[in-house]
């Protein structure tokens, strides 16, 4: 049997092996004849085999997987009511496409509701004049990130909870931790190669673009507080999380489940995430941001998880903050 990473709803069960096992009597048996003469032997099927490779993170059950993961499969066998855990949860198959259209605007709530909720909040607190000056939200700026990560996980968890899924149904796994984050580390270091090399690329063919890059980073520069190295370093994991969980968690499952393939699912999921940047960032900046969102959103379909597309974003956007911080002498 093979299976692979963009496996459909429509793929067999694990356990056809199409070979029945029942024997039937031939005709009576004679004097001395043999008890077994008459009858047609049982041949077993052989065992099915798993090609390793087929699929690069599979969900083991209880039985293969040693110490925490053993505990941690049987607690979510009892939460799911599952004797078997999917090997691919993320496929959503027993989830209805009418389901994943209402979860798609679970999700758009979920996003609303922080996104307005904390504004008022801000508003009535602070004043409407404190939008008009970014520099006044400096100091909220990590808060809010780490708030906004607590009620997306929150929002997520609740979600799983009413649907009866598991969590890596959203890529919310630590199999394959280590190798997981290397992937991420190389990632990062990747895009950044690519965001260096479409910089060079922009400014020759569209020099008047340089200015407009300016602007860009004065209006980040009038956003981004003052943080140590540490705080920079958990603003860029805030984000991340909140964008990876929302995005590549959340929605892309949910769009393949309803448009019946990962590429449409990737495509529309990009061209939201693209979208909703148009609102910070200068448009020649965009396509750069689609690219980071297809290799994310592949790295998610790849390795099952999340824990790469988090690792490469808060990497990149890590160096991003770094550079501002180069570039205004700290302050």
């Amino acid at each position: 049997m093979n299976s692979n990473t963009w496996q459909s709803d429509d793929a067999p069960g694990d356990g056809d092996s199409g070979v029945s096992d029942a024997s039937a009597p031939l005709g009576e048996t004679g004097a001395g004849d043999s008890e077994v003469r008459g009858r047609v032997p049982v041949v077993e099927a052989p065992a099915a085999v798993f090609v390793p490779w087929a699929r690069p993170v599979t969900w083991s059950d209880g039985a293969s997987a040693p110490g925490v993961w053993a505990a941690f499969d049987a607690v979510e066998r009892g939460f799911t009511g599952e004797a078997t855990p999917d090997r691919d949860p993320m496929l959503l198959r027993s989830q209805s496409r009418l389901a994943a259209l209402a979860d798609c605007g679970v999700v758009l709530l979920i996003f609303l509701m922080f996104e307005v909720g904390f504004t008022a909040l801000i508003a009535l607190t602070k004043g409407v004049s404190v939008f008009e000056d970014p520099s006044q939200l400096k100091p909220l700026l990590l808060p809010m990130m780490a708030a906004r990560a607590g009620f997306y996980v929150a929002g997520t968890a609740l979600l799983l909870v009413l649907r009866r899924q598991r969590p890596a149904c959203v890529g919310a796994t630590l199999q394959g931790l280590p190798l997981n984050t290397l992937i991420g580390v190389a990632g990062a270091g990747a895009m950044l190669g690519v965001a260096v090399v479409f910089g060079l690329v922009s400014f020759v063919l569209f020099p008047e673009q340089r200015d407009r890059l300016d602007d860009n980073t004065e209006r980040l520069k009038a956003f981004v507080p003052n943080l140590s190295i540490g705080g920079f370093a958990l603003l860029a994991m805030f984000v991340s999380l909140n964008e990876e969980m929302l995005f590549r968690g959340l929605l892309m499952p949910r769009l393949r489940r309803l448009l019946g393939s990962w590429w449409a699912a990737v495509l529309t999921s990009t061209v939201v995430f693209t979208g909703l940047h148009l609102f910070d960032q200068e448009w020649f900046v965009l396509p750069m941001i689609a690219v980071l969102s297809v290799v994310m959103s592949l790295l998610t379909i790849w390795r099952r998880s999340l824990v790469p597309a988090i690792v490469m974003h808060a990497g990149f956007n890590f160096s991003q903050f770094m550079l501002l911080q180069a570039t205004t002498g700290g302050a």
